[in-house]
């Protein structure tokens, strides 16, 4: 175009029609929007979580329950890349059994315990993102009770290779809290409970070595 032989129009006579184009494709657009049909696609880890979150208010662990999701083009929410398996389905079924019991409680769970352990590198001496202003040190620990009922919490002091504790030259309160009611506190160290740790004796039972118990609500 145009035809051959034909004068070609002026510069501005086709900037008026690129615009004319523009404007009547923009105008359509806004009148009849049509983003097209949405691919359906598998959950990732991280919106099956979001999901579950936002059903159930729930937060869990989904890379305990299901393997690492495949990327491409460096992302992993990619449709084509987020494949189902007959293997995958049998992880999504078994996680969709483990967190339908931690919705409603499973009455034959049994007895058991976890541990949850604070890095040796981790400063002790300055306030932790999380806990109350004011305090220094500690941790915070997200949980799921499965089921009404009376736990027993434990904390332990880290030992030297020689047995010995850190941490005690000096007397310290220790607070404990659950959903941010204190529920515990004890003042642990001291001269006399620092000798007895660095001379390896053996001493009694104190509250913070016992624990607390707590009813879970």
């Amino acid at each position: 175009m145009p035809p051959q032989g034909s004068r070609r129009p002026d510069e501005a006579t086709y900037r008026a029609l690129q615009t004319a184009i523009e404007t009547a494709l923009d105008a359509d657009a806004v009148a009849h929007p049509n983003p097209g049909a949405p691919i359906l696609h598998r959950l990732n880890r991280s919106e099956y979580a979001n999901a579950i979150h936002d059903l159930l208010a729930l937060d869990v662990d989904v890379t305990s329950l299901l393997p690492a999701d495949d990327a491409a083009f460096g992302f992993d929410n990619i449709s084509d890349a987020l494949g189902v398996s007959p293997s995958l389905q049998e992880r999504y079924l078994s996680a969709a059994t483990k967190i339908a019991a931690m919705a409603v409680g499973d009455p034959d769970v049994g007895a058991g315990s976890d541990t949850f352990r604070i890095r040796q590198d981790l400063s002790q001496d300055q306030h932790i993102d999380g806990l109350p202003l004011g305090t220094i040190g500690g941790t915070s620990v997200r949980y799921t009770f499965p089921l009404d009922g009376d736990y027993v919490l434990q904390v332990k002091l880290y030992r030297t290779n020689l047995n010995i504790m850190r941490g005690l030259q000096y007397p310290h309160d220790v607070e404990f809290a659950i959903d941010g009611r204190r529920v515990y506190l004890a003042t642990i160290g001291g001269p006399r409970i620092s000798r007895r740790s660095s001379t390896n004796r053996p001493t009694r039972a104190t509250p913070w070595t016992r624990g607390c118990a707590c009813a879970c609500r």
